[in-house]
């Protein structure tokens, strides 16, 4: 339904959530290779999706965030 509703969408999946702070240091990309257990904080999500609703790179796309 996201995709086919006609409006700019990004869909970010995260890996698990941590409650640390922003380091701003993070990988993100339609697909990602990852070993163990990869963990991203809540703050560095929080961060990229401010950053992805402003920039037309992440238009239509898939992102997979982790440290």
């Amino acid at each position: 339904m996201i995709r086919a509703g006609g409006l700019d969408w990004t869909l970010v999946y995260p890996t698990r959530l941590t409650e640390g702070p922003a380091e701003g240091r993070y990988r993100v990309g339609e697909r990602l290779p990852m070993k163990g257990n990869p963990t991203i904080s809540r703050a560095d999500v929080a961060g990229f999706l401010h950053k992805a609703a402003r920039d037309p790179e992440w238009i239509h796309r898939d992102a997979v965030i982790t440290d």
